[in-house]
């Protein structure tokens, strides 16, 4: 068959131009674009850094970054946040990412099936993607979906027998993410050791070669011979819990358990994938043990750097994408085949909020996947996906009554949910559902509709998915739109740092400035001891002030009280009195609360209100964060 032939064949297994144009929008509305979260306003702070270098560049955890040289990813934001502006640099490079992720998965599931591959690619993109805190395909403006993507495609290469193009996948997705890369490498070459034992020789000399680097001192590998001391290990704990696997919530192990029961089940009933199922579980197996005993007993520096608990993020895709491989098996099998598959789709449907129950639907599913005496009767059989589909529909009418009173107070403080937060709370499982249905029965329905209904329908999807792609909230918007806010600057004549109670980026975009003492600063402390140190006393000087700042660090950590801090004079002047004082110290008030002027300090508007739920008494309020008040340290000083 000509290469011309393959490929219509395969464009055929998508349903054509318009069924991939349809998967595309699907996968895209699974992934809307959230505005500048999480590990996203680290990189794009980082790329302002580079671009000023004497302003937000002097910021303490720039200064001592241990990781963003070892990406590629470093060395292309500044000059799109340069050309764009920060905010739709963000936005594009979340799209590209995206955008290279959903060819990578197409290109995996091509070769990982060929019946109804769009069925497990859509599986990937609705089922619940996250392994402890970090979540894979994020449509953030990161590094990390650059990797995996690149991995995948490495695996699709693999499952070609095409070595030279997985090694050229792999070893692009380690110059975007070294970290997110290593699972690539190891499954790999899991699959060529199974077939060629030279490989295990290859894998044992380069282990040898890390060892002889450790003896040698090169970094990174000089890391081997260090362990973390008490001091900092105990800051980790408190603020980069996610590091340590017995912190990991129930939930997450919940989570784990049915990713790691859909590759038991696949590999059972796919036996060529064997080795690629259980060959991506036991990576992942063994990266959350080494990181499990690292952080309880031998605190390696290397070790916990790489965070080999990472490799998770591969089993928890190829655990969706067996998920779908189940489904789309589901027309062949028999009665008791049927009921496991059924009963593994609930457990990934609990997996969200039921943990227990989640787990014993998964072991349920083991079990009938590995009792093949057991007769079900297809009586039994039949309904059972029907009741799961009817579970589900209740129990998001429920959530959706319940969600209610949450959206109407988002609304009346001033921050209408966006879409992806609508469906995330209240249309997740309904959509993996219907999902899993479509691989389950296929698109039979679509059997009599005239083509170009099918074609038209495709098209209409897609459009509207473009035209709500975009689903970040207006504070994002703002925050994120310009470098720096006129009148803010007007206030701060003055050189050098700035405390910005309860905030993140802020200093950074709106004062362009480096932060003195801000949460986001301590999500690099496992890469630089001097950073965890200088953040670890910061909020120490805080708490010590009554600004608060339990949060950022310990067991208070995630729980605020309050994002009106309480600031006094006597607190103001402590932290002014320092020897390393910031230049400004701001702070959110309430509209309607009064300024004392023993502060000297000055209000200031922020362009744009964030709303932010508090822990006031044990009961969430919502909290407008919109004023501010500004004082310099030197007036406080005289």
């Amino acid at each position: 068959m000509s290469a011309l032939n393959i490929a219509r064949a395969r464009l055929a297994a998508f349903g054509g131009p318009f069924g991939l144009l349809a998967l595309g929008a699907a996968f895209f509305f699974f992934r809307l674009f959230p505005g500048v979260r999480a590990d996203g306003q680290i990189y794009i702070g980082r790329a302002i850094a580079d671009l000023d270098p004497a302003g937000v560049g002097a910021d303490a955890m720039f200064v001592h970054d241990g990781q963003s040289a070892l990406s590629l990813f470093t060395r292309i934001a500044p000059t799109l946040v340069d050309a764009l502006g920060p905010f739709a640099a963000a936005r594009a490079i979340s799209l590209a990412a995206m955008a290279l992720w959903f060819v990578a998965l197409v290109a995996f599931c091509m070769r990982l099936t060929r019946v109804r591959p769009w069925a497990v690619a859509l599986a990937v993109a609705a089922a619940p993607a996250t392994y402890s805190f970090l979540s894979y395909g994020e449509s953030l403006p990161l590094p990390r979906p650059f990797s995996e993507a690149f991995v995948l495609l490495a695996m699709a290469a693999a499952l070609a027998r095409r070595r030279a193009w997985a090694l050229l996948w792999l070893c692009v997705s380690a110059v975007f993410h070294p970290i997110m890369a290593l699972a690539g490498f190891a499954l790999v070459g899991l699959m060529w050791a199974m077939e060629d034992r030279r490989v295990v020789y290859g894998a044992a000399l380069c282990a040898l070669a890390v060892g002889l680097a450790a003896l040698a001192g090169v970094p990174p590998f000089a890391r081997l011979a260090t362990m973390i001391d008490a001091e900092w290990l105990s800051l980790m704990r408190g603020r980069n819990a996610f590091l340590f696997p017995d912190t990991w919530s129930l939930d997450t192990w919940s989570l784990q358990a049915v990713q790691a029961t859909s590759l038991i089940v696949a590999a059972r009933v796919a036996p060529s994938l064997r080795t690629l199922f259980l060959g991506a579980l036991g990576i992942g197996v063994a990266g959350v043990a080494v990181s499990l005993v690292a952080g309880l007993y031998v605190p390696n520096l290397l070790v916990m750097q790489a965070q080999p608990w990472r490799a998770w993020w591969l089993t928890a895709v190829l655990g969706a994408a067996a998920l779908g491989l189940c489904a789309t098996r589901y027309g062949e099998a028999d009665a008791r085949e049927r009921l496991a598959f059924t009963l593994l789709a609930l457990a990934w449907l609990l997996a969200r909020g039921a943990p227990l129950e989640a787990m014993a639907a998964a072991v349920g599913a083991l079990s009938l996947t590995f009792a093949p005496r057991v007769q079900i009767s297809h009586a039994l059989a039949r309904p059972a996906f029907l009741a799961v589909a009817a579970y589900v529909l209740v129990t998001s009418a429920i959530t959706a009554f319940k969600a209610a009173p949450l959206i109407e107070a988002m609304v009346a403080a001033g921050a209408a949910p966006t879409l992806r937060e609508i469906v995330g709370l209240v249309f997740s499982d309904i959509l993996l559902l219907g999902m899993l249905a479509l691989g389950m029965f296929g698109l039979g329905f679509l059997r009599h509709a005239p083509r170009v209904v099918a074609q038209a329908g495709a098209a209409t999807l897609a459009v509207w998915v473009a035209l709500v792609w975009d689903s970040a909230p207006d504070y994002d918007r703002a925050l994120y739109g310009a470098r720096k806010h006129a009148a803010l600057d007007a206030l701060m004549t003055a050189p050098g740092e700035v405390l910005w109670l309860k905030g993140r980026p802020e200093a950074w975009l709106w004062a362009g400035r480096a932060n003195w003492g801000s949460e986001v600063q301590g999500a690099g402390a496992v890469f630089s001891r001097t950073l965890a140190m200088l953040y670890r006393d910061r909020v120490a000087a805080q708490i010590e002030a009554g600004f608060g700042g339990r949060e950022l660090i310990g067991a208070a950590r995630g729980s605020t009280e309050s994002y009106f801090p309480n600031v006094t004079v006597d607190g103001l002047r402590a932290i002014c009195a320092r020897t390393d004082a910031p230049a400004y110290v701001v702070w959110p008030m309430a509209a309607t609360a009064a300024l004392d002027p023993a502060l000297n300090a000055r209000q200031w508007t922020a362009p744009a209100a964030r709303v932010e739920i508090a822990d006031a008494a044990g009961k969430g309020v919502f909290q407008r964060v919109q004023l501010h008040a500004v004082a310099a340290c030197a007036a406080t000083r005289d």
